[in-house]
């Protein structure tokens, strides 16, 4: 399980996610399609993960489908401010692909060792995870041009471990954002919520952010106006016993003012081991709402058992969370574990605003040919894009 392999990156080096406070304020669009990941049920794609999604019109109350596959052979979708472009995820070569709207099948923009992909706020760059094959400890901040081209190192020398990314717009510019271990060329600062400007100076951390947060936080996200507000999935800190002696640490939604001095304030606010334990929060396009996942825990004579987990939403104060997805009968669960929750924005320009016409438009109902694209390493590979891989 790859989320394995980042918690044995943050036990290796630490944890690194910067935050910073952004230059002037956005206007956010509107919600396009929630996206996350599951495994197709049916047809031509069946057993396959793939990127589902739902909407944009989300039910208030729980939701009795698990959504539309719509990139078969994925397990995320990253999308730019105008939602027809996405960066899609393949983790089990650790690729990143790039998907247009009316372009026909993605194009492989880095071929190994990557993950985690964040677009600029402009959409003409993105930053990704780039780690050594053999040692996820040694994760970089790489950005590169919106082709693939260009890609360079930004993260500071003195932050040897990465976690979790988020580049967006504060009132002080654009940052990125980061959970990681970083040391003062002598000493070990700790683990800690960073954030650096894009060319990878001001390395600046969120003081308010403590260390046992920042050592489990799984993700972040920038709020979308602009305001240098992250949206944080951590644990609780001083959880409340578990009464059994076999739980998890408690774990909510935070959200985190990354000015000096700003405020951590606990959105989901869970007092019970049971749960729900929410984690990998993101904003909404229109900043109105937070998507994250949840699962909860329950006890019997076996034991303690993690419950079935799913995508739910909530107002960006905390308020009315619903459930929005849930398996229908015989299928799979809903794959909550890592960071693959995403939301399309619905501009003006938006080919597809929809899961239906987007699922339509991208899912091959027969095997596609092959592509050819360049890897990172210069070299040329031909594979097919869809229904042949497995994640």
């Amino acid at each position: 399980m790859r989320e394995l392999r980042w918690v044995a990156l943050a036990a290796a080096a630490l944890v690194g996610l910067a935050v910073v406070v952004g230059a002037a304020s956005q206007t956010p669009g509107a919600n396009g399609v929630l996206t996350y990941r599951h495994r197709v049920p049916t047809g031509f794609n069946a057993g396959q993960e793939a990127v589902f999604g739902l909407g944009p019109v989300l039910p208030a109350s729980l939701q009795t489908s698990s959504g539309s596959p719509i990139f078969p052979g994925f397990v995320r979708a990253v999308w730019d401010k105008e939602g027809n472009r996405a960066i899609l995820e393949r983790w089990s070569s650790s690729e990143l692909w790039l998907w247009r709207a009316g372009a026909g099948q993605p194009t492989l923009i880095v071929g190994a060792n990557a993950d985690r992909a964040s677009w600029s706020p402009t959409g003409t760059q993105f930053a990704y995870a780039n780690f050594d094959g053999s040692n996820a400890a040694k994760a970089q901040i790489y950005v590169a041009n919106a082709d693939g081209s260009g890609q360079h190192s930004v993260m500071p020398n003195i932050c040897p471990a990465l976690l979790s990314l988020a580049w967006g717009q504060t009132p002080d510019g654009p940052k990125i954002a980061f959970v990681g271990g970083c040391l003062d060329y002598v000493t070990f600062l700790g683990w800690g919520l960073y954030t650096i400007n894009p060319d990878g100076s001001g390395l600046t951390q969120v003081s308010t952010v403590s260390y046992d947060m920042a050592s489990d936080g799984n993700s972040i996200d920038w709020a979308p106006d602009g305001s240098g507000r992250l949206a944080f999935g951590s644990v609780v800190p001083e959880s409340p016993a578990c009464e059994h002696g076999d739980c998890r640490p408690l774990r909510d939604i935070f959200l985190v003012d990354t000015k000096p001095g700003g405020q951590v304030i606990n959105l989901t606010k869970t007092d019970h081991w049971e749960g729900p334990h929410e984690l990998r929060p993101v904003w909404s396009p229109d900043g109105q709402q937070i998507a994250y996942t949840a699962d909860s825990e329950s006890f019997d004579a076996s034991g303690v058992h993690i419950n079935r987990a799913a995508v739910w939403v909530m107002n960006a104060d905390g308020s009315n969370p619903h459930m929005v997805t849930k398996e229908q009968p015989g299928e799979d669960p809903i794959i909550t574990y890592e960071d693959t929750v995403t939301w399309q924005p619905c501009s003006a320009v938006t080919t597809y605003c929809s899961a239906t016409t987007l699922a339509a438009a991208v899912s091959p109902t027969t095997p596609p040919p092959t592509t050819t694209a360049t890897t990172t390493t210069t070299t040329t590979t031909t594979r097919p894009v869809w229904a042949t891989w497995s994640t």
